[in-house]
């Protein structure tokens, strides 16, 4: 599989914090930010003379962590902006989709963070998955089901 990342070659020099060195024209390269996506891009050379516009993450990413063909580069701290290697993990599509779309972040949940500690208080008193699923429909006046309450009991889910 061919990388997503055009071949530099030797001519980038990228650093631990995010920042891109261009040995050619012995500079930085300057980031701006793109389109509605939020995160910081770049121009860069590939070896054959050609330009293309590189998130600044996935450089940094596939610099210093690993190939990032057909995965995510995760920001951990949630801050586009911020494209340090400390701050960066390669995730599998369906990881960061999980990781995006759990708990409150979830803008289809039907519970909220209150009845998740509901649902734990519960599960700690040992009450069967069955019976928490039938307290939560009654007080949602809506069907939670029972595999609803194992995924957050096993921590898929929240």
């Amino acid at each position: 599989m061919q990388s997503d990342i055009a071949d530099y070659g030797y001519r980038y020099l990228v650093d631990k914090r995010g920042d891109i060195y261009d040995t050619y024209i012995d500079e930085f390269i300057p980031y701006g930010t793109s389109g509605s996506h939020g995160y910081y891009t770049c121009y860069l050379c590939d070896i054959d003379g050609n330009f293309h516009s590189e998130l600044v993450h996935r450089v940094v990413a596939h610099t210093w962590i690993g190939d990032v063909t057909g995965k995510q580069v995760h920001h951990k701290n949630h801050n586009k902006l911020d494209p340090r290697v400390k701050n960066l993990e390669i995730l599998e599509n369906s990881e960061h989709h999980i990781l995006h779309n759990k708990g409150s972040n979830n803008s289809t949940a039907k519970l909220t963070e209150k009845d998740i500690e509901q649902i734990c208080e519960l599960l700690l008193q040992n009450i069967k998955h069955k019976e928490i699923a039938k307290i939560m429909s009654r007080k949602k006046r809506d069907f939670i089901t029972v595999d609803s309450i194992d995924k957050i009991a096993s921590g898929v889910n929240w």
